[in-house]
């Protein structure tokens, strides 16, 4: 129907006039991090510029655009003129009113849709990237020291205290250096009608010059400015460039190379790229010199020596390896006989202690049987310390049924009704030594009344 196509040439008007040429040149392989501010800036404001009066925009960029409150209905270009391209307002005529007045409705919504979007996710606020724009050559100037300055505190764990202190002295003589045009101008050309065409060396080109120029004694003049300056050119300024990396790789790790080691892969990557900046993409642009075929003879020998030094670091890992298992082995049955000690040396002193209170106990009824001049009670006591001397558990005398204690091996049908409840309810351990050493049962017992 008229109405799609209408819509959809006015999308086509969109993608041609305002999105294609952003997204063409953010497509490109060079650094364009330091560009990124401004043409974001740029791309924000003509989106408002298409359906918002020039009065409401006019001398505002950057964060300022974010602050516009584009739904006011006074900010508003009528229907007539805003933008929605020629061909489309050429192609009004074949609508009805009703469906004009739908389609300017649609076109607001549209225009307000991808504004909130920007609003919302443009970094026109992020104040580190406003200050990458110092690293265009036209930045050159003193008084925006503290624009680098800046930059440099914004990078996290880059660069110490000291080296921020030299930055800006460095700057401020980066300032002053006498810059060589052509570092900057790559071509110039003239058209048939007298205009000049003017093509620029790429950002790090520029730079890369700057950071060769050296002192009187031959040190480099600006140390910390490079350190900073590749770090801050190495940060993607989109997606495009890491995708294009993906796709290279793809197609350098082919089906019979699926088993290429890192190190090749990233040689293969490095040589790619070198016949791709030296002259053009193809390789019989290269100049073949000495050195070049000496580096392809030797080639070889450099992956034979380089696969020695991989089996021998694999030989030394593996013995490695049994090393710390063979430690932990013996120390795993080191920790397990010194356990087994401890827990012996717990039972003897154990048996000590016990051995301890017996002795300790004897000696204590044998000082009251001297007392009382109990002869009977003298012998049980040197019994009962000769038994804690000797750690004897079996009873090894015979004593009379009234001079016993009793005990659980005692046979049951030598004792009496209340002996028996006395068994059951347990005796002392220094009793039970006692009559252990003095009875000697002859006739069959049982540990159960």
């Amino acid at each position: 129907s008229n109405v799609v196509k209408i819509r959809l040439q006015f999308v086509l008007f969109l993608c041609e006039n305002i999105f294609d040429r952003f997204l063409t040149w953010f497509q490109q392989e060079e650094p364009l991090i330091h560009l990124l501010y401004r043409e974001l800036s740029e791309l924000f404001y003509l989106i408002l510029a298409q359906f918002l009066k020039y009065d409401f925009i006019v001398g505002k960029s950057g964060g300022d655009l974010c602050d516009i409150d584009f739904k006011l209905n006074e900010k508003q270009l009528n229907s007539k003129n805003i933008r929605i391209g020629e061909r489309t307002r050429k192609q009004l005529n074949a609508l009805t009113q009703q469906e004009r007045e739908d389609f300017f409705k649609d076109i607001r919504n549209i225009y307000h849709g991808i504004s909130k979007y920007f609003k919302l996710n443009l970094p026109l606020k992020n104040s580190f990237i406003r200050d990458l724009q110092i690293l265009h050559p036209s930045m050159k100037n003193a008084q925006d020291v503290d624009q680098i300055i800046r930059v440099a505190r914004g990078v996290p764990d880059l660069l110490i205290d000291n080296e921020i202190d030299y930055l800006r002295n460095e700057w401020l003589a980066y300032c002053i250096e006498v810059i060589d045009p052509k570092w900057i101008i790559k071509n110039k050309q003239t058209d048939s009608s007298g205009h000049e065409h003017i093509t620029y060396h790429r950002i790090d080109f520029y730079w890369n010059n700057i950071f060769e120029i050296t002192t009187t004694n031959g040190r480099p003049k600006y140390p910390v400015l490079t350190k900073l300056i590749k770090n801050i050119l190495i940060i993607s300024h989109g997606n495009a460039d890491v995708e294009r990396g993906f796709s290279i790789n793809e197609n350098i790790i082919s089906s019979n190379r699926s088993l290429l080691s890192q190190l090749s892969i990233n040689s293969l990557r490095t040589t790619y790229d070198t016949v791709k900046n030296s002259n053009g993409v193809y390789s019989h642009n290269i100049p073949i010199h000495k050195e070049l075929i000496k580096a392809a003879q030797s080639s070889f020998s450099f992956f034979n020596e380089e696969l020695s030094i991989i089996k021998a670091a694999e030989e030394r890992i593996r013995k490695e390896k049994e090393e710390k298992e063979n430690a932990s082995k013996i120390y795993q049955e080191v920790l397990e006989q010194e356990e087994e000690l401890l827990m012996t040396q717990k039972d003897l002193q154990k048996q000590q202690q016990e051995a301890n209170l017996i002795i300790a106990d004897g000696s204590a009824r044998l000082q009251l049987a001297i007392k009382k001049k109990d002869s009977l009670d003298i012998e049980r006591a040197t019994i009962l310390i000769g038994g804690g001397n000797n750690k004897t558990i079996f009873p090894n005398q015979t004593v009379g049924m009234n001079d016993c204690l009793l005990l659980a091996n005692v046979p049951v049908s030598r004792l009496t009704p209340h002996e028996i409840v006395q068994r059951q309810h347990g005796v002392y351990t220094s009793d039970v030594f006692i009559n252990m050493n003095l009875y000697n049962s002859m006739a069959e017992f049982s540990l159960f009344s």
